[in-house]
């Protein structure tokens, strides 16, 4: 459609770690048999945890309330919490311990590069207790 002519352009200038964005692809096979530029289905395969690695996850929704069924939706205006936790749809889960994820209420998608929440939830997720 011509409206979004200008949408396709730009992500199909940009980087490979830009598309691999699109569907959260990690893997070379993930691309198998599809070209970068026009794929436009998801067929990612789960990669595994790294074995012995503490993993967690922290994501932001823009409702102050993170459990709200909004916040649910909108998450941080770019990622939903669903997504940023591992789960998309029902064969797909990346499986973080149950008490290894984190939402926080009232920030978008960029604000979690600094805000002092994410610090806190970084913390004790660490074991150390917030300054």
């Amino acid at each position: 459609m011509a409206e979004t002519k200008p949408f396709v352009t730009l992500v199909n200038g940009s980087s490979a770690g830009i598309k691999d964005l699109r569907y959260g692809y990690l893997l070379p096979d993930d691309w198998a048999g599809c070209d970068q530029d026009r794929c436009l289905r998801d067929h990612r395969h789960d990669a595994p945890l790294l074995a012995g690695a503490n993993h967690y996850a922290i994501s932001g929704t823009i409702t102050d309330d993170p459990g709200s069924p909004v916040g649910a939706v909108v998450g941080d205006l770019l990622v939903p919490p669903t997504s940023a936790h591992g789960r998309r749809g029902r064969r797909q889960r990346i499986p973080f311990a149950a008490d290894s994820g984190r939402r926080l209420g009232g920030i978008h998608h960029f604000s979690l590069l600094n805000h002092p929440a994410v610090w806190v939830a970084m913390r004790g997720f660490l074991g150390h207790t917030a300054d």
